[in-house]
């Protein structure tokens, strides 16, 4: 699969006279714009070069360069290389910015998710933490645990901590959307707001599930 590479991209314009075609001495040719742009899948994404030529209306010989008129080619340059024709070179540009924007406002909208999840704290919320960070456990289980709070009291959550561990935060997220949610050990561990909000600064808790959605 090509992943990345450059492509030209043909654009006619108008018709053209006033000199001869080298190889029928013709006098009636189309103007060409050729716009090379780098792509990614095949999608243009910005472009790198443009360059004109002439194509003789009789034979169909294209002339480059200095094969024509200066001011011809300037002519072509003037009248093909616009906005309008230029801008779909940036399609892929724009569909890197749109992804981009969009991962940041998601991430946004996740994070203050969280902070409202963690100011009001509802019983069964299932935290996807960081187990190393917020326990210190031995770093040879796997670092990410799920813990689930049982009670509710004053500034304070009771969770239970989840039997198992997962070697991605990702795993934890699978099985909670395929509902299968996971095994609870019989031990709990109170925290308060406070500790629960300064766990999320440091980057321990990765996600917040509640009533079984995110």
């Amino acid at each position: 699969m090509i992943i990345f590479g450059s492509g030209d991209r043909l654009i006619r314009g108008e018709k053209l006279g006033g000199f001869q075609c080298l190889n029928c001495k013709g006098q009636q040719f189309t103007a060409l714009g050729f716009i090379r742009h780098f792509h990614l899948y095949r999608i243009p994404t910005f472009p790198v070069s443009k360059r004109v030529a002439v194509e003789c209306c009789q034979c169909k010989e294209r002339l480059i360069r200095d094969e024509f008129p200066a001011y011809i080619a300037n002519r072509i340059r003037e009248n093909i290389f616009n906005a309008k024709n230029i801008a779909p070179s940036f399609i892929g540009l724009l569909i890197i910015a749109f992804i981009l924007i969009a991962m940041v406002l998601g991430y946004s909208f996740n994070q203050a998710q969280l902070e409202r999840y963690i100011a009001k704290p509802a019983i069964n919320d299932i935290y996807i933490i960081d187990n190393y960070e917020i326990f210190d456990r031995n770093r040879e289980s796997y670092r990410y645990a799920a813990m689930m709070i049982t009670r509710v009291a004053n500034d304070e959550a009771e969770f239970v901590l989840s039997k198992y561990t997962y070697s991605k935060s990702k795993g934890i997220d699978r099985d909670i959307a395929a509902k299968y949610m996971p095994t609870w050990g019989s031990n709990s561990v109170v925290f308060t707001r406070e500790e629960l909000a300064s766990f999320h600064q440091a980057g321990a808790i990765y996600d917040i599930s509640r009533n079984g959605s995110d």
